[in-house]
């Protein structure tokens, strides 16, 4: 009376190379980075995601954030720049934080497998705190580099103008 049991889903391992642990090497939370890139802005959401993928041994479309980071940080440079105010500055400020929680939302979804089997296996997530101000801090500073090379880019605009 014993019958195989026959290609069951069951007793077939679904484990693959996203569920080996080797190359992990402690990292954050990404339900704390989604969160904190609400205050960190999108410079900081993207080095926190970017340092993050690395931590946990994730090395595909790490380019794909840099860009949309661009195009997030170049919207708060034209508010800067031009100036723009029609929107009201708090209404547009809360757009590009949620914009940028958005897209790190998104960013941090191959980093919750990983995560959760370190988790399952005893790991313990450091803490964001240090990490998350440094990220902040280099957003700034990213924010106000290319302000500066946007301002000497439109001079030398002007300058051909005239």
């Amino acid at each position: 009376m014993n019958t195989p049991i026959r290609n069951d889903d069951f007793f077939t391992p679904s484990l693959d190379e996203r569920h080996n642990l080797e190359g992990v090497k402690e990292p954050w939370d990404p339900g704390t980075i989604v969160w904190s890139s609400f205050l960190v802005g999108p410079g900081g959401a993207a080095v926190l995601v970017f340092l993050n993928n690395n931590k946990l041994g994730i090395h595909n479309k790490n380019w794909l954030m840099l860009v949309v980071v661009t195009i997030i940080a170049s919207l708060q440079l034209v508010e800067i720049d031009l100036g723009i105010r029609e929107l009201g500055s708090g209404n547009w400020r809360l757009f590009i934080n949620a914009l940028t929680v958005v897209v790190t939302l998104l960013a941090t979804r191959p980093q919750k497998i990983r995560f959760r089997i370190f988790e399952s296996e005893g790991g313990e997530p450091k803490s964001l705190f240090l990490p998350g101000l440094l990220a902040f801090l280099a957003g700034l500073a990213l924010l106000i580099l290319s302000g500066q090379v946007l301002d000497i880019l439109l001079g030398i605009l002007e300058t051909y103008r005239a």
